[in-house]
């Protein structure tokens, strides 16, 4: 256009590349090579592909309208650079082109949002597949669709290769009219829609340059949305040195707030990379360090990536008064730290009783879990002793009683209705304990071996969080879970029952018990890396069982 409008001001005939092919060479090809009996062909592969395909949508905030409107608005953010180049750079590790990682990241996305088993949309591909065609004017470009099964949770290693064979099976059908294939997927219409699909997704990084001519100059701009036909259309736009993630959105039918927020999640799955190693979280209770020991034992373990995940009270997760309430609190947070299975939770003390409380919900909810490891936890009990958590809550509480003294009335409150529960010999001989440890002057309650401490002080953050939980664990009712899981126990701490699986066996399918070395709080210090390699050696028989079981 810059050539013409330069040689009208010159008077002079344009100097045009020489074409080879014209856009009406092109249409009479297509409509030859698209008889009835290929498109019939075509169609019907593209039906075995979709074969559980359903119009895709995204749960809206506002009611559809019978008459669809094609208002729009766009939500825009300038992504991270260094993280943008190397999530595609990790994709290319794996074989995927960059578009293949952005739309796998939009999958992601879409999926958390819908909980859908499939996650349906389209894009636009050029067709202009002969170096003859590369400079014709005229509208080559087509719509394909994309369908990318998402009903069990997966990593994005493997949600990368199931993408590269979506978009490679859909681009040998980029010449089949969308029309016709909108018609054999999806079928009319439906009211209040303004396209098949509801979502579009589209990676750009080709632009116009800019062009000095001898009176004029012509400057690319961003482009801005006429109206949509789609509910989401979704682009990435990268530029020589910035990377742009947008959103063109139907405004009748979503808050902008929503739309932020898929935003803001597309962003943060960049920022955190590819990573090929399975997921598993780490519930850990800071109640005798400041969870460096979780960061260790990450470190320790290359196999998978060890997910540290924050006590309540401490960073930006407010105090919560019971252990239901953390777990509820935790699932609803999921979607930060591992929106799908399979899951894999491993918890420490009172993040042991967390973890095996969330495992629970996410069984509820249908959600694939793996495995569950607890560390050094002993499984809730009912009470028995009449207004015996009112007397936990109490004393865990009042600020008058140090922190020492708080735990050692809480603990031992739990012990002594651990030994009603189990007969009169067991109450006497926790009696007789108790008052031999009173008059030798010993601490009353969970003792520590040598060279253990417990990190905490009076007035301190982390000791109030410390004593809260220890509260909310000793309150906890119990509740049961149906799977197996893998008790790791340190035998030379104190333990309140006699009974090798700590009590667990009664809340669940089948109990594993992996004894360690040393006391309660060892795991965590001196023998870090004792309990790093038991959790390796647990995790990898998970595997190895998973695979056998496949294979079977």
């Amino acid at each position: 256009m810059g050539e013409i409008c330069d040689a009208l001001q010159g008077a002079r005939r344009p100097r045009l590349p020489e074409l080879f092919s014209t856009f009406g060479t092109f249409a009479r090809w297509q409509r030859g090579a698209l008889t009835d009996e290929t498109l019939a062909e075509e169609l019907t592969l593209l039906r075995e592909d979709f074969r559980r395909a359903v119009p895709f949508a995204l749960s809206t905030d506002r009611p559809r309208q019978e008459q669809w409107s094609s208002n729009v608005q766009t939500c825009s953010r300038v992504l991270d650079s260094a993280d943008a180049q190397r999530f595609v750079d990790d994709a290319r590790v794996q074989g995927a082109t960059p578009f293949m990682a952005m739309l796998a990241a939009a999958v992601v996305v879409l999926a958390e949002r819908s909980r859908a088993a499939t996650v349906t949309l389209t894009t636009q591909v050029a067709c202009r597949d002969e170096v003859d065609i590369e400079n014709v004017v005229g509208a080559f470009v087509n719509t394909i669709p994309l369908q990318v099964d998402v009903s069990r949770g997966q990593g994005l290693v493997k949600l990368l290769a199931q993408v590269g064979d979506v978009v490679a099976n859909a681009i040998e059908l980029r010449h089949v009219p969308f029309d016709c294939v909108a018609e054999t997927l999806f079928g009319p219409v439906r009211q209040g829609h303004g396209a098949p699909c509801d979502v579009n997704f589209v990676y750009q990084k080709a632009f116009t340059a800019d062009a000095a001519y001898t009176s004029f100059t012509i400057e690319s701009e961003h482009s801005r949305p006429g109206g949509t036909s789609c509910d989401l259309n979704l682009y990435v736009v990268e530029r020589p040195k910035s990377w742009r993630a947008s959103c063109d959105y139907n405004p009748d039918i979503f808050n902008q707030a929503t739309i932020e927020s898929l935003l803001d999640r597309f962003e943060q799955v960049i920022s955190r990379g590819v990573d090929s190693r399975e997921v598993a979280l780490f519930f850990h209770s800071d109640l005798f360090a400041s969870g460096y020991y979780a960061d260790e034992i990450a470190a320790a373990i290359s196999e998978y990536r060890i997910v540290p995940v924050d006590p309540h009270g401490i960073g930006n997760l407010p105090m919560l008064p019971t252990i239901d309430a953390m777990a509820d609190d935790y699932v609803a947070r999921l979607d930060q730290l591992q929106p799908r299975g399979p899951y894999r939770l491993i918890g420490f003390c009172s993040g042991a009783q967390v973890a095996f409380e969330v495992a629970r919900r996410l069984k509820e909810k249908n959600e694939v879990v793996e495995q569950v490891i607890l560390i050094n936890a002993t499984a809730p009990v009912n009470s028995i002793i009449p207004f015996r958590d009112q007397i936990i809550r109490a004393v865990a509480f009042n600020a008058k009683f140090s922190i020492g003294l708080r735990e050692t009335i809480c603990y031992n409150v739990a012990r002594l209705n651990r030994a009603l529960l189990r007969g009169p010999l067991a109450t006497a001989q926790f009696i007789g304990r108790m008052m031999r440890a009173l008059l030798l002057r010993r601490k009353v309650g969970s003792e520590l071996q040598p060279g253990e401490s417990y990190v905490r002080k009076k007035g301190d953050l982390r000791s109030e969080v410390s004593i809260g939980h220890i509260a909310s664990v000793l309150a906890h009712r119990p509740h049961h879970f149906p799977g197996d899981v893998t008790l790791i126990w340190s035998t030379d701490q104190a333990s309140l029952t006699n009974e090798e699986s700590q009590g667990w066996r009664r809340l669940v399918e089948h109990v594993s018990v992996v004894p360690m070395s040393g006391g309660h709080v060892a795991p965590l210090h001196s023998l870090v890396g004792e309990l790093s390699r038991i959790l390796q050696e647990t995790l990898n028989k998970s595997s190895r069982e998973e695979t056998d079981a496949r294979g079977a």
